[in-house]
């Protein structure tokens, strides 16, 4: 509330505080208390159209009202609000989440309408979603791919692959294929995004029932190996065996 508060208040200048808002300890309740009730979070359209009903405009008219009031007219999401409107809440900080999906974008300076170019930045999209995979010992089971036309339309497509992966070039083929699918050559392009979902911990696929741990160690290790190198040297460094059957 407060970083929104300040990015108002600023007017989105580049000069200081840039959209900085510090709350003092103590000082909650006089910092809510002016905003409207709907900037309060959990209050949603319904929940703020009711708290009007009730003469209820701004966080400090919501802190006039007894929280037994709010408790019989909202139940506990009343009790919620109300301390929240005090700028009261206990609830442990939690700094770590499980992540859901992974995922890339770029917005292009301008309109694209090249194929080529297009194609490119699907790859090195691809490529940095693989790598934060690898790096995050996660694999994904569907892929996706985010379109935005000139006219700001935006669209997303995904499909669901068989095994999961954190590889470079199976991320890239399926966006590619769902970028066809959804691209037509007169339609230009202005943001692109790939992203991953349905992830789970690296598991190393078996090719046959025969595979055995060392190779799949040997595979693991190569795997860390190309990621390394792309991080000291850049994406072009390696190619996939499949990209120079393709170019010859």
């Amino acid at each position: 509330m407060a970083t929104d508060f300040g990015k108002v208040s600023s007017g989105y200048t580049d000069s200081p505080p840039n959209a900085i808002q510090i709350v003092p300890h103590g000082k909650e309740k006089e910092f809510l208390a002016p905003l409207p009730v709907n900037a309060l979070w959990g209050v949603g359209p319904k929940t703020a159209a009711k708290l009007i009903e009730m003469n209820i405009n701004t966080i400090g008219d919501l802190v006039l009202i007894p929280e037994d009031v709010m408790v019989k007219r909202f139940g506990k999401w009343g009790y919620a609000i109300s301390q929240r409107a005090r700028g009261i809440d206990d609830r442990p900080i939690s700094i770590q989440h499980t992540a859901k999906s992974v995922s890339q974008e770029t917005t292009f300076a301008k309109d694209i309408l090249d194929e080529e170019t297009l194609l490119k930045t699907i790859q090195r999209l691809s490529n940095h979603v693989s790598r934060r995979l690898a790096k995050k010992h996660l694999q994904a089971t569907t892929i996706k791919i985010k379109l935005r036309w000139a006219d700001f339309t935006t669209i997303t497509r995904q499909v669901t692959i068989s095994q999961p992966t954190n590889k470079e070039n199976v991320i890239y083929k399926s966006a590619e294929k769902l970028f066809h699918d959804a691209w037509n050559s007169g339609n230009p392009v202005r943001l692109i995004g790939v992203g991953v979902s349905g992830l789970a911990p690296e598991q190393l696929n078996l090719w046959d029932h025969q595979t055995k741990t060392a190779d799949m160690k040997t595979q693991k290790r190569l795997s860390s190996a190309i990621n390394d190198l792309r991080e000291k040297f850049g994406d072009s460094v390696l190619k996939w065996g499949d990209d120079f059957n393709e170019n010859n």
